[in-house]
C-alpha cells in the first residue's frame, strides 16, 4: 500500500546558530532536575510527585525554543491565496493604432509577442542592460561604504574593517566594469558602445568621493543610453535585412492597442497561460462599467476576448476596486493606455489596506500617435433669429508638420471652408461666421478629411500636395478618423432680441448706439424701441407690459421723475423675473436715488448703497487722459476683445489694445464693489487704468433671473477719433449681446421654457429653466 503525507505546517528556526548553547543548557538543567528533585519529593504522594519535575522540564524546553526562535507557518491553499485578476481597458482610445512606432520598436514588440523566428533577434542588448543595472547597484554600494568609512573615522571605531570592505566593493565594481568592456569589444559595429563601456573600466580611486557621486553615475547613464541606441540600431538593421521579420513587424504595426493586448493575453505561452498554471485567473473589461471576460474555456485559453473598445469612459481606479469586490485576490494586472476619463483618480488608494499588488502594463507606445483631432469647439448655445454666430474650432495635432488642412463647417445649407496649416505641434484655430435666419434647432457640423503623410521625412517636402496624400500604410495615416468630425447644436429663437433705449437727453453715446442698433434692427437681428424724453416733461409713457417684454433695457441719464413706481417696477421685473438685463448709463442728471422714497433703483439696480453719493472725476488738463481697461477676470470676455488694426473683426490678443484708445475727460467715481456687507454679487468688468476704480459693473442678486449693469462713463464716443466707429460700436454691440444672455427657446403665451442642451447622452445632467412673463398669468 502506497503512503502519502499531508503537510499541515512548516517550522522555521530563526536562530539556528544558537543550537549548541540550547543543547548544553537543556542537558545541564535536565540533569539538575533528575539529581535534585527526587530527594525533595520523597514525602509527596506518587501521582503528584512528577508534577513539579514535569513543569521544570517544560520550562527548560520553552527556554530552548526561545533561543532557537521557531516560527510555524501553514501554507495557504489556492483558494486562500486568491485569484489573479486581469483587467483590460475597453475605452475608445484602446481602439487606435499607434502609428508613430519606429521599426526598432516594432521588432521589440513582435519579439515580445512571439512573432519572430526563433533566435533571429540578438539578446546581447538585453543582457548588457541587465549587467549595467547590477553595475549601478555596485557603484551605490561603493558610495555607501565610503559613508560608512567616514562615520568610522569620526567615531574612531572599526576603521580598518571599513577600509577593507570599501576596497572589496570597489574591486567588485572594477571586475564587473572590465567584464562589460570585454563583452562590448566582441560585438560587431559597436564602437560607441565599446567606448562608453571602456570608460567604466577606468575606476576612480576609492578616496575620490566626488567621482563616485558624480562621474561614475554619469558614465553608467551614458552607457545605458549607448546600449539602448545599439539595440535600436540592431533591431532596425534586422528589420531592413530580414524579410520575415519585416513582414511580422508590418503586421503588428496595423494592430490596435486592444488587439495587441488580446494577443499578449491569449497567445500560446502568454499571460493567461502562464498565470493559470498555479492560480485561478479571472478577467474583466473596464470602461464606464466592469464586465467579466471569458479568458478560459475549460482548461483551454480562449481564442478572443469577445469584446470591443467602445467605452466612452475609462474609470480605471474605480474599476479596479469594483472588480475586486471583496473577493480574495492574489494580484491585479491592468492593461491600459493610461488615459482615465471619468471617475475618481484617488480611489485606488483604497487598495492599500487589502495588500493587493497592482501591476500596470502600458498598451500605448512611448510616443503619442500621429493624429489630428478637435481640441475644442466654441459655439453659442442659443441666439435670436437674424443674429450671427461665431464658430471657433481649435485642432490639436501630433506628427504633422507644415501640412495644409481644409476645415469644413456646415450650418443648414451653408458651408464654409478654411485652410489652415499644422505646424510645430501647436494648436491650430479657425473661425466661421454664420447668420442664423431659420428658427429651431440648428446643427453645426465641423469636419476635415483624413490626412496621410510621408512618414520617412515629411519636413523635407516643400510641396503641400506631396505631403498630404492617401496611403494604405497605417503608419502614414492618422491613428483614428473617428475624431475628425464633431456636431454642435444652436437654438435659434424665432422672436428677435428686444432692446429698449431710453435717454434723458440725446447724448452722443445714445445717438451712436441708436444708429448701430437701428442698422441691426433693419437686418432683423433685433427689435429696437428708442425713446428720448422731453426735457420739459421728462416722463416715460411706455406701458408696463411693453417694458416687461424687453430683453435689454438701456437707460441713458434717465432722471428719477421720468418713471412712476409702476414703470420702475416693470424695469426691475426685466432683471428680476424675465431674465433680461438693465444697463444704467450715468450722465449730467442726478442719478435716480432717493434715500427715503423707496425707489427701486436705490435698493436693487445700483451697485452701491443709497447713502453713497458718486461724483464725477474730471481731468484737469486740456487733453482727455483717462483710459479704461478690463479687469483681469473680464479681459477674456468677447465684450473686451476689440477688433485688430487693419484686420477686420478678428480679435486681438494684446491687452494693450484698450490702453491705445483715445482718452476721456471724466468718469463717475464708484466705490469698491466687493463690499462684504452689501451686494457681494457685484463685480467690476472695467476700471480706470490709474486708480483702478470701477466704471463698468455687473450684478446679479440672489433669486434674480437677470442682471443689472452700471456704466459710469458717457464719453465712449471719443473712441471714434482714431479708428472711426469700429471700437465704440464693437463695445456697445458686445455689451448688448452679453447683457441679453441666452434667450428662452420655447414660448407659449406668458410661459417660456429652455434647456441648456438640445441633445444629451444617457445619464447626462441638463439644466432646465422656465419663466412667467406676467405677474398674474391666465389659467
Amino acid at each position: 500500500m502506497r503512503g502519502y503525507s499531508n503537510i499541515l505546517a512548516q517550522v522555521y528556526w530563526h536562530a539556528p546558530q544558537f543550537w549548541p548553547i540550547a543543547v548544553v543548557a537543556a542537558v545541564i538543567l535536565l540533569g539538575a532536575v533528575v539529581i535534585l528533585y527526587p530527594a525533595q519529593l520523597r514525602l509527596v504522594p506518587w501521582p503528584w510527585r512528577m508534577v513539579l519535575p514535569a513543569l521544570r522540564v517544560t520550562a527548560v524546553l520553552a527556554l530552548v525554543a526561545a533561543l532557537l526562535k521557531p516560527v510555524i507557518l501553514r501554507q495557504a491553499s489556492a483558494e486562500e491565496r486568491g485569484a489573479v485578476l486581469i483587467l483590460v481597458d475597453r475605452s475608445r482610445s484602446m481602439g487606435i493604432v499607434d502609428n508613430a512606432r519606429t521599426s526598432a520598436q516594432l521588432v521589440a514588440l513582435a519579439d515580445a509577442l512571439g512573432k519572430l523566428p526563433p533566435k533571429v533577434r540578438s539578446d546581447a542588448p538585453t543582457a548588457l542592460a541587465a549587467d549595467l543595472e547590477r553595475l549601478r547597484t555596485s557603484a551605490a554600494n561603493v558610495r555607501g561604504a565610503q559613508e560608512d568609512l567616514d562615520y568610522a573615522r569620526v567615531s574612531g571605531r572599526d576603521i580598518e574593517v571599513r577600509q577593507k570592505r570599501l576596497k572589496a566593493l570597489a574591486d567588485v565594481y572594477a571586475q564587473s566594469a572590465s567584464g562589460l568592456a570585454e563583452k562590448a569589444a566582441a560585438l560587431p559595429r559597436a564602437e560607441e558602445l565599446a567606448k562608453r563601456l571602456s570608460d567604466l573600466a577606468h575606476v576612480p580611486d576609492t578616496a575620490s568621493r566626488d567621482a563616485w557621486r558624480g562621474k561614475v553615475p554619469e558614465q553608467i547613464a551614458a552607457a545605458v543610453a549607448a546600449v539602448a541606441t545599439f539595440g535600436d540600431n540592431a533591431d532596425s538593421e534586422l528589420y531592413e535585412s530580414n524579410a520575415d521579420v519585416r513582414s511580422a513587424c508590418d503586421a503588428i504595426a496595423a494592430n490596435t492597442r486592444f488587439s495587441l493586448v488580446e494577443q499578449a493575453l491569449l497567445r500560446p505561452g502568454g499571460v493567461v497561460a502562464s498565470a493559470g498554471k498555479d492560480a485561478e485567473v479571472r478577467g474583466y473589461s473596464l470602461a464606464g462599467d466592469v464586465t467579466p471576460l471569458e479568458l478560459m474555456h475549460g482548461n483551454q485559453v480562449a481564442s478572443s476576448l469577445n469584446t470591443t473598445p467602445d467605452g466612452d469612459e475609462s474609470k480605471l481606479t474605480e474599476g479596479i476596486v469594483r472588480a475586486i469586490g471583496g473577493m480574495p485576490v492574489r494580484a491585479v494586472v491592468l492593461f491600459s493606455d493610461g488615459r482615465q476619463v471619468g471617475g475618481d483618480p484617488t480611489i485606488v488608494s483604497g487598495l492599500t489596506p487589502l495588500g493587493v499588488p497592482v501591476f500596470t502594463v502600458s498598451a500605448a507606445a512611448a510616443e503619442p500617435p500621429r493624429d489630428v483631432s478637435f481640441a475644442s469647439v466654441s459655439v453659442p448655445s442659443s441666439v435670436f433669429a437674424g443674429q450671427s454666430i461665431r464658430v471657433k474650432a481649435e485642432l490639436r495635432h501630433n506628427g504633422f508638420d507644415d501640412v495644409p488642412l481644409q476645415l469644413h463647417c456646415t450650418v443648414g445649407n451653408e458651408q464654409q471652408v478654411r485652410t489652415i496649416t499644422l505646424r510645430d505641434n501647436k494648436p491650430a484655430t479657425a473661425e466661421f461666421t454664420f447668420r442664423m435666419s431659420a428658427e429651431g434647432e440648428q446643427k453645426v457640423h465641423l469636419e476635415f478629411p483624413a490626412l496621410t503623410i510621408d512618414a520617412k521625412d515629411p519636413r523635407k517636402s516643400e510641396d503641400p500636395a506631396k505631403v498630404a496624400h492617401k496611403s494604405e500604410d497605417p503608419r502614414k495615416a492618422e491613428a483614428s478618423t473617428d475624431n475628425n468630425e464633431v456636431d454642435r447644436w444652436v437654438k435659434v429663437v424665432h422672436d428677435p432680441m428686444k432692446v429698449l433705449l431710453v435717454a434723458g437727453a440725446p447724448t452722443w453715446d445714445y445717438q451712436y448706439l441708436k444708429k448701430t442698433l437701428a442698422r441691426l434692427s433693419g437686418l432683423s437681428e433685433l427689435k429696437l424701441t428708442d425713446i428720448v424724453l422731453d426735457p420739459a416733461n421728462p416722463h416715460l409713457y411706455l406701458s408696463t407690459k411693453d417694458i416687461r417684454g424687453q430683453d435689454v433695457v438701456v437707460l441713458f441719464d434717465v432722471p428719477v421723475a421720468a418713471c412712476d413706481a409702476a414703470r420702475w417696477g416693470a424695469i426691475e421685473h426685466v432683471a428680476h423675473v424675465t431674465g433680461g438685463s438693465v444697463i444704467i448709463v450715468a450722465g449730467d442728471a442726478p442719478l435716480p436715488i432717493q434715500e427715503n422714497s423707496g425707489n427701486i433703483l436705490a435698493r436693487e439696480l445700483l451697485p452701491f448703497k443709497p447713502t453713497f453719493k458718486p461724483v464725477w472725476k474730471t481731468w484737469p488738463g486740456n487733453e482727455p487722459s483717462f483710459h479704461f481697461v478690463p479687469t483681469a477676470d473680464a479681459e477674456s470676455m468677447e465684450l473686451f476683445k476689440l477688433p485688430s488694426e487693419g484686420r477686420g473683426n478678428e480679435p486681438d490678443a494684446a491687452a494693450r489694445r484698450w490702453e491705445q484708445l483715445p482718452g476721456c475727460f471724466r468718469f463717475l467715481q464708484l466705490p469698491e464693489v466687493h463690499d462684504a456687507n452689501f451686494k457681494t454679487e457685484a463685480r467690476a468688468l472695467m476700471v480706470e487704468e490709474e486708480s483702478r476704480l470701477p466704471v463698468l459693473t455687473e450684478m446679479r442678486l440672489d433669486g434674480w433671473a437677470g442682471r443689472a449693469f452700471f456704466l459710469g462713463l458717457d464719453e465712449t464716443w471719443r473712441w471714434r477719433f482714431k479708428a472711426g466707429e469700429r471700437d465704440q460700436e464693437h463695445f456697445w454691440r458686445q455689451l448688448i449681446q452679453h447683457a441679453s444672455e441666452n434667450p428662452y427657446f420655447k414660448h407659449d403665451g406668458p410661459l417660456a421654457l429652455d434647456a441648456d442642451k438640445v441633445s444629451a447622452a444617457p445619464g447626462e445632467i441638463i439644466n432646465v429653466r422656465a419663466r412667467i412673463n406676467e405677474e398674474i398669468p391666465p389659467p
